[in-house]
């Protein structure tokens, strides 16, 4: 490629542009949902504008400020990271992983329209080698990155108006014999989440061993002055759980559920540092992957890759737990992330697509009553706005309410 003046100031503004519109109205817009293309040759974030019903409308992408990066894999070769928590939404500041480049980024999500994203500072190393998931404490300000390749474990940052600046003491590493990307995914030998404990005083990374056949957390506390992250990580290990992949916070219990591709799920009790059950089944599931939490009814949403279904699961206050439903997604769909928002009152589940590369969307209505009431094919609108795609690297989905912060 022959590169002139102007093409160096194009690709040293693209950070700060957002490409193409394929939108053709504003009326009654709620929000945005994203999510990444994750391509080597460039990572993007989408964003789809939320009507008032929930539905959604891709409306255009902004430059991530790297490569993203997908794993190899002949089970699952449409799941590029192996991970949750891809892109993340905290207050009106989207973080997200360019895997590629062994960076994250920040950008300011404009409160009155959530599809206009600002970076801030430019995107800054992530401490290791294949960053797969981020994670944010409003309380302390730490943002922590996971690293699932040869380099593997988390850094912690904190947001100034410059950008990401690292924290001193916060680069641990989990230290598993792996690649750059990881190979042998899905697998017992892998890191696949980070996320905060409810109080925020300890990071939690999901793990799953070179051994198997338990579910372990990776666990650091944090300094409440200096922010520092304790030298070596505690484990807590679940037996006869097999590979912990997505986790959710289960608020008000100190407790923890994550999902189990192996067998379904699991729930980590920190009050009496043991599962509070045997680990739990879900029947038929092939890859339970992703979890996401509703808060309107304290159930949880599993999301099985290849099967392909999602699972609804309770759990009551002394951490009993159930399935109440399965819902049926298409055959070629191969889900991945998901997330929950509250639209005038409704809440409905944002579910992503990787083969058939759609994003489905349920209203829920009440437990047990979840309804698709789109399928949104993103395929021909990404093509539109000119940007690289490809089923084997789309990952993540967060959500920004316009005037929620």
């Amino acid at each position: 490629m022959k590169f002139t003046i102007a093409t160096s100031v194009l690709l040293a503004l693209l950070p700060y542009v957002a490409l193409g519109n394929v939108a053709h109205s504003r009326s009654g817009v709620q929000g945005a949902a994203y999510f990444l293309t994750n391509d080597p040759t460039g990572n993007y974030i989408v964003t789809n504008t939320i009507g008032p019903d929930g539905h959604l409308t891709v409306h255009s992408a902004v430059y991530a400020g790297g490569k993203g990066l997908g794993i190899p894999s002949s089970l699952a070769p449409s799941d590029g990271l192996f991970s949750q928590g891809s892109i993340q939404v905290v207050g009106n500041i989207l973080y997200t992983v360019n895997a590629g480049s062994n960076t994250i980024a920040a950008f300011e999500i404009n409160k009155s329209d959530a599809t206009k994203l600002t970076p801030i500072g430019k995107p800054v190393n992530s401490g290791g080698e294949f960053p797969v998931s981020v994670a944010v404490s409003q309380k302390t300000g730490l943002v922590c990155a996971l690293n699932a390749g040869a380099v593997n474990g988390v850094s912690c940052y904190k947001l100034t108006p410059g950008g990401l600046v690292p924290v001193p003491n916060t680069r641990r590493i989990v230290g598993l014999t792996q690649t750059t990307p990881p190979n042998n995914q899905p697998g017992p030998n892998g890191l696949s989440h980070v996320i905060f404990n409810e109080a925020e005083t300890q990071v939690l990374v999901a793990i799953r061993e070179p051994s198997g056949g338990a579910g372990r957390l990776a666990i650091w506390d944090i300094n409440a002055k200096t922010g520092a992250l304790t030298q070596n990580y505690t484990e807590f290990v679940i037996e006869g759980a097999h590979a912990t992949f997505g986790m959710q916070v289960l608020p008000g219990k100190n407790a923890v559920l994550a999902s189990d591709p192996a067998i379904g799920y699991e729930i980590f009790d920190f009050n009496t540092k043991r599962n509070k059950t045997a680990p739990y089944n879900i029947t038929g599931q092939v890859a339970t992957c992703w979890a996401t939490y509703q808060e309107k009814t304290g159930n949880v949403f599993l999301i099985d890759s290849l099967l392909p279904r999602i699972s609804e699961v309770w759990v009551d206050k002394n951490l009993n737990s159930g399935l109440i439903k399965n819902y049926a997604l298409d055959n070629a769909t191969q889900a991945l992330d998901s997330a929950i928002a509250t639209v005038n009152g409704q809440d409905y589940l944002y579910v992503l697509g990787a083969v058939t590369q759609n994003i489905d969307v349920f209203w829920l209505k009440a437990p047990g009553a979840a309804t698709n009431v789109q399928h949104l094919l993103f395929t021909d609108p990404l093509a539109k706005l000119k940007i690289p795609q490809d089923s084997k690297h789309i990952q993540g989905m967060a959500i920004y309410l316009t005037g929620s912060w």
